[in-house]
């Protein structure tokens, strides 16, 4: 969330470098996996919410803008926010899978 919130005040997104998205996933899931479910569905739902305020806040040049990306060559916040869903959405299907076995 903090790169596109850099990204819409026309920074380049200051992030961790993430080599390898697996085990980065790996590290914050042991971390958080103790979690109760009220509390991940409120992160969940607070990093939705800043999601889409950065958004408001980016014009059309700011959403076509060009900047180095953490993970690799340049990109767009275009191109950040296709990753971020496409990121939420394996991780729904995820949820819903553990939801269904218990």
């Amino acid at each position: 969330m903090e790169g596109l919130r850099d990204m819409a005040a026309g920074r380049s997104p200051q992030v961790e470098h993430v080599e390898d998205i697996e085990a980065w996933n790996h590290v914050h899931y042991e971390t958080h996996r103790d979690q109760a479910w009220e509390m991940v569905w409120a992160d969940f739902y607070a990093t939705r919410e800043a999601f889409l305020e950065a958004l408001g806040k980016m014009s059309q040049a700011g959403l076509t803008r060009s900047f180095p990306f953490p993970w690799g060559p340049e990109g767009t916040a275009y191109e950040w926010v296709r990753v971020y869903i496409e990121h939420d959405r394996g991780h729904a299907v995820q949820v819903r899978e553990f939801l269904a076995v218990r």
